[in-house]
C-alpha cells in the first residue's frame, strides 16, 4: 500500500512534512527496540528489558550516546550491528537514508520527496536538494571509511585483525555521526586518553561532521578563498574555532592541578585531553576522563558547550552555533537600539531573529520542564548531575556524570523524549504536533505593553 494515497497521509502528513519525519524516526526506534529486546541481541541470550532496549534504540537513532546498559558488556555482535545501523540511520537522517535506496534503484524523486528531504536537511529551498543528498551520502561514507582506516592502526595491533577492523568501523561511524557509543568497555575512550592517533582521529571526525554539509559544499566549491564563502560558512568556521580553542584553554587552566582529570599528565597530554574534552562536548559523547571528576566550574562550562552543540545540517545536535551567535547579535543590536542585525559586513533578515528567539524559548521551556520532572523523581541526585543529564540529552551529546543507569523508569522516559526533541529540533517538533490554525483575514488592534 502506498502511504501517500491513504487518507491518513493526506489528512495528517501531506501539508506537514515534519510529521512524516517524526513518524519515520518513531518507526525506526520501534523496530530497533524490538530487535534489541530479542535474546539474539544480548551476549547472555536473554530478553533485554523493554525500557532499556527502547532507551538504547532512542539514544542510537538520535545519535546521543546515553546508555543504561554497557554496550561492550551487554550486547552481542548482532545487538551491536543493530545499534550501529540505528546510529548510521540517525546520523544520515532517516529520510536521507531512505533516499539512498531510491538513488540505487534510480527511482524518480517527487516534489513531496524533495520537500521532506529539504525539511530534514534544514535546507533553505528544495532547489538542488537531491544533489545535496548525494553529496551527503558520498562524503559520509568516504570520511567514515578514512576514519576507520586510521583507527585500525591502533585497534588491529591491540585486538587482532577481525576485531580490530570491526572496532575501527564501529567507532568511526559512531564518531562521525556524533553518537558517542563505544564497544570497548566501561570507560569509553579513557584507555586512549594519551593515544594521539585515536584521540585526534575521533576528534576530527566529530569536528568535520559538526560543521554541517552546506559548509562542506561551500568549502569544496570555493577551496580556500575565504572572501567567496557564504555568510553561513564564515560564521560556522568562526564559532567552531572559538568553541574549540577557548574551552581547551579554560579546561587546562581550571583542571591543571586536578589529579582526577588533567593533573597527572604531561603538558602535551593535558592539551590533548583538554582538546578532546572540548571537542566531544560538541554533541559527541565519548570521553577520555570521567565527567563527574571535573571541577564545578568546568561542569558549568560543559553544560554551556553541550547546549550550544554543533552547526546546522550536520550530525551534531544542540541549539546550534549559528543560532547562538545570531541570538548574541540580536541581543546586542537591541541593546544598542540598532534596527538591523549586522555581522561580518552582512545583514541578517528579521525573520532569522524571530526564528532563533522562538527556538531558544521553546528549547529552554522543554529543558526546564525536563529538569523539573526528573528532579521530582530523582530526589537523591544532585541538581548539577540532573541538569548535566538533561542538557546532554537535549544536545544529543551522550555524556553523563554517571547517573544514567540509576535513573527511575519515569526519568528514563523524560530523557528519551528529550533526546528525540533535540534530534528532530524544537520548531519541527512543535509544528509536527500542532494543529494548523486557519489564516485570519483581519488584524487585531495593536497596543504596547511594558517589558524589561
Amino acid at each position: 500500500m502506498n502511504l501517500k494515497k491513504t487518507k491518513f497521509y493526506k489528512k495528517y502528513i501531506e501539508k506537514r512534512p515534519t510529521r512524516l519525519i517524526l513518524f519515520m524516526y518513531l518507526a525506526v526506534i520501534l523496530v530497533g527496540t524490538i530487535l534489541l529486546i530479542l535474546p539474539i541481541s544480548s551476549k547472555d541470550r536473554v530478553f533485554t528489558r523493554p525500557l532499556d532496549a527502547a532507551f538504547t534504540a532512542v539514544s542510537a537513532t538520535c545519535v546521543t550516546g546515553l546508555v543504561t546498559l554497557t554496550s561492550a558488556v551487554h550486547w552481542s555482535a548482532f545487538g551491536k550491528i543493530v545499534i550501529i545501523s540505528l546510529i548510521q540511520l540517525g546520523g544520515l537522517g532517516v529520510m536521507t537514508a531512505a533516499s539512498f535506496i531510491s538513488i540505487l534503484l534510480n527511482k524518480r524523486f517527487t516534489l513531496s520527496d524533495r520537500i521532506h528531504l529539504s525539511e530534514e536537511r534544514n535546507a533553505m529551498s528544495i532547489s538542488g536538494i537531491i544533489r545535496m543528498v548525494k553529496f551527503v551520502l558520498v562524503s559520509t561514507f568516504l570520511l567514515e571509511g578514512i576514519g576507520a582506516i586510521f583507527l585500525s592502526f591502533s585497534f588491529i595491533p591491540e585486538f587482532g585483525l577481525g576485531k580490530g577492523v570491526a572496532y575501527s568501523i564501529f567507532h568511526s561511524i559512531s564518531a562521525y555521526c556524533n553518537a558517542g557509543f563505544d564497544i570497548i568497555g566501561n570507560d569509553s575512550l579513557a584507555p586512549y586518553a594519551t593515544n594521539v592517533n585515536v584521540s585526534l582521529v575521533v576528534s576530527f571526525l566529530i569536528i568535520l561532521a559538526g560543521l554541517g554539509y552546506p559548509v562542506f559544499s561551500d568549502l569544496k566549491k570555493n577551496k580556500f578563498n575565504y572572501k567567496k564563502y557564504k555568510l553561513h560558512t564564515k560564521l560556522v568556521l568562526i564559532m567552531t574555532t572559538i568553541l574549540l580553542v577557548v574551552p581547551t584553554v579554560l579546561f587546562i587552566a581550571i583542571e591543571y592541578n586536578n589529579p582526577q582529570t588533567l593533573g597527572g599528565y604531561s603538558f602535551f597530554n593535558k592539551i590533548l585531553v583538554a582538546f578532546f574534552q572540548s571537542t566531544t562536548l560538541r554533541t559527541a559523547g565519548f570521553y577520555t576522563s570521567p565527567q563527574a571528576l571535573y571541577m564545578n566550574a568546568s561542569a558549568v562550562l560543559m553544560v554551556l558547550l553541550m547546549f550550544i552543540g554543533g552547526s546546522p545540517a550536520g550530525t551534531a545536535g544542540g541549539f546550534k552555533t549559528t543560532s547562538f551567535l545570531s541570538l548574541f547579535i540580536i541581543t546586542k543590536s537591541n541593546v544598542k537600539q540598532d534596527k538591523e542585525f549586522n555581522i561580518v559586513n552582512k545583514r541578517l533578515p528579521r525573520d532569522t531573529g524571530l526564528k532563533v528567539t522562538s527556538i531558544f524559548t521553546i528549547s529552554m521551556a522543554w529543558i526546564v520542564t525536563a529538569i523539573f520532572l526528573v528532579s521530582l523523581v530523582e530526589t537523591n541526585m544532585s541538581n548539577l548531575d540532573i541538569i548535566y543529564e538533561v542538557i546532554s540529552a537535549y544536545g544529543t551529546v551522550g555524556l553523563t556524570r554517571g547517573i544514567t543507569p540509576n535513573l527511575h523508569g519515569f526519568s528514563k522516559l523524560v530523557i528519551m523524549a528529550t533526546m528525540l526533541f533535540g534530534k528532530i529540533g524544537p520548531l519541527s517538533i512543535i509544528v509536527a504536533l500542532s494543529r494548523k490554525n486557519p489564516s485570519k483575514s483581519y488584524k487585531l488592534q495593536e497596543e504596547n505593553i511594558l517589558i524589561g
